[in-house]
């Protein structure tokens, strides 16, 4: 018989990413950029970039470090910003610059927040 226990954690964790970094994205651009995005866009950009790169981050990536957990993290993590900073920075039309900014904040507060609820 087949455990989807794995299975299960990782749409547990994309439904808390994608909440978590639209909650970001949402923020940043509406409060301190001040832009008019309409919140489709702003939910694409959040919705996107993680169902695209978590699968990778969860079922290829490991593969590739399976004794080294720590080398693990820190190439998933920095993989998927960089990715993401180019999906996000297209889909809200922004400079690079803010992209790098908004990908780094939504992708630390998904990463601290899902390590601080699967820790407990």
């Amino acid at each position: 018989m087949y455990n989807y226990t794995y299975e299960v954690q990782f749409l547990n964790s994309l439904l808390l990413t994608v909440s978590i970094e639209s909650f970001v994205l949402f923020a940043f651009v509406k409060y301190y950029l001040k832009k008019n995005h309409s919140l489709k866009t702003i939910l694409l950009a959040g919705v996107l970039p993680s169902v695209t790169t978590l699968p990778y981050a969860w079922f290829i990536f490991p593969m590739f470090f399976p004794h080294n957990h720590i080398a693990y993290i820190y190439f998933t993590e920095i993989t998927v910003t960089i990715l993401e900073v180019f999906m996000i920075a297209h889909l809200l039309k922004l400079p690079i610059k803010q992209g790098i900014v908004m990908s780094f904040l939504a992708n630390m507060s998904s990463f601290l927040i899902g390590w601080l609820f699967w820790s407990l």
